[in-house]
């Protein structure tokens, strides 16, 4: 967990507003780390702001885990109120 807060300036550097990690409750040897950018474009342009140090920090993180259970990275997008593909079309 001290290996993974350390993340946190790095995330917030390249661009993130908010940061979070998630202790799972019904298995407390999983953790999540949670943080929040304000678009997708500033999610991959976080991706350039990187510098090698925090790579290497990054990596040494992921070495942390067990083996058995792989990282799993999951990226959610906020919904707004523009039209979704696959919904219906809206009536006036």
């Amino acid at each position: 967990m001290t290996a993974l807060q350390k993340t946190k300036d790095s995330r917030r550097r390249t661009g993130a507003i908010s940061w979070r990690a998630w202790h799972d409750a019904s298995d407390p040897g999983r953790v999540l780390e949670e943080f929040v950018v304000a678009s997708w474009d500033d999610h991959l342009r976080q991706h350039e702001r990187v510098t090698k140090r925090e790579q290497a920090h990054l990596e040494r993180v992921r070495e942390l885990t067990d083996p058995d259970h792989p990282v799993v990275v999951t990226h959610w997008l906020a919904v707004s109120s523009r039209k979704l593909p696959g919904s219906p079309a809206k009536s006036t």
